[in-house]
C-alpha cells in the first residue's frame, strides 16, 4: 500500500539525514585530527587536515640523520626514525578511519535501538516518527553500499580504476586489498538495509523504500550542488 502523504514526509526526512550523515562524517575526521594535534577544517565534502608539522619533524630528522637512515647497518637512529614514521601513519590513518567508524556506529546504534523498540510490537504496527528517525539513522550505513556500488561499477565497464575513499586507503595501510574493506563493509550495509526493512510494517514498506532511495537521490544532488558549498564551503 503506498501512502502519498507518508511518501513526501520520508523524502524529506531521507534527504535532510543525508545533509547529517555526510556531515557529521566530516566532522568526525575533524574531531579526531584536533584530538591527536593536528589543525583541520571540516569542509561540506571534504575534511582538510594540516599534517606539515609532522611531515616537516620528519623531514628534520631524516635530513640530520641521512647517512644512518639509509645506512644498511642497524642503528638506534635508524630504528627510532621507522617508529617514528610508523607512529605517523598510525596518527594520520586513525583520522581516516574516524569518519567511517563514526559513520557506521551511528547505523547501527540506530539499528539497535530501533529494534529494541519494535521488538515487542506486532509487525504490521505502523511506524511512528522516532521509528522513521531511527531507521534513518540505521541508513547511515548506506554509504558503504554506495562506495560498493561505485566500486562494482568501475569494474563492470572498461573505466580508468579511481580508488578513492577512507575504505581504500585504510585497506592499504593494512596491507589488504583495495577493495577488502569496501567489499565488506558494503555488504555489512546492505544486510544493515535489509534488516530495517524487515522491521518496517508491510504496508509502509514499499513507501519508505521509494523515499528512501529518491529522497537520498535528491539529498546527493541538494547537498554536494546546492547547499553544502553555501553553508559549510
Amino acid at each position: 500500500m503506498f501512502d502519498d502523504r507518508l511518501f513526501f514526509k520520508l523524502l524529506g526526512l531521507s534527504a535532510l539525514m543525508l545533509f547529517v550523515s555526510v556531515y557529521t562524517h566530516e566532522q568526525a575526521h575533524a574531531w579526531a585530527a584536533r584530538l591527536l594535534g593536528f589543525r583541520a577544517e571540516a569542509h561540506y565534502h571534504v575534511t582538510v587536515i594540516d599534517y606539515r608539522p609532522l611531515y616537516d619533524s620528519l623531514q628534520v630528522y631524516y635530513s640530520r640523520y641521512h647517512r644512518q637512515v639509509t645506512s644498511p647497518r642497524p642503528s638506534a637512529l635508524k630504528t627510532r626514525y621507522h617508529r617514528f614514521r610508523m607512529a605517523a601513519n598510525r596518527r594520520m590513518n586513525a583520522v581516516t578511519a574516524a569518519g567511517p567508524l563514526y559513520t557506521m556506529t551511528a547505523g547501527t546504534l540506530g539499528l539497535v535501538l530501533l529494534w529494541l523498540r519494535r521488538r515487542r510490537s506486532l509487525p504490521e504496527a505502523d511506524f511512528y516518527r522516532p521509528d522513521w528517525l531511527l531507521a534513518s539513522v540505521a541508513l547511515f550505513w548506506m554509504r558503504q553500499v554506495v562506495l560498493l556500488g561505485f566500486w562494482a561499477f568501475e569494474h563492470l565497464l572498461p573505466l580508468p580504476r579511481m580508488l578513492f575513499g577512507d575504505e581504500f586507503s585504510l585497506s592499504r595501510y593494512l596491507g589488504w586489498p583495495d577493495w577488502s574493506l569496501t567489499l565488506v563493509t558494503g555488504l555489512a550495509g546492505g544486510a544493515v538495509w535489509i534488516a530495517v526493512l524487515r522491521l518496517v510494517p508491510p504496508h509502509q514498506r514499499s513507501t519508505f523504500f521509494w523515499a528512501t532511495v529518491l529522497g537520498y537521490l535528491l539529498g546527493w544532488f541538494a547537498w554536494f550542488r546546492l547547499f553544502g558549498p553555501l553553508l559549510v564551503g
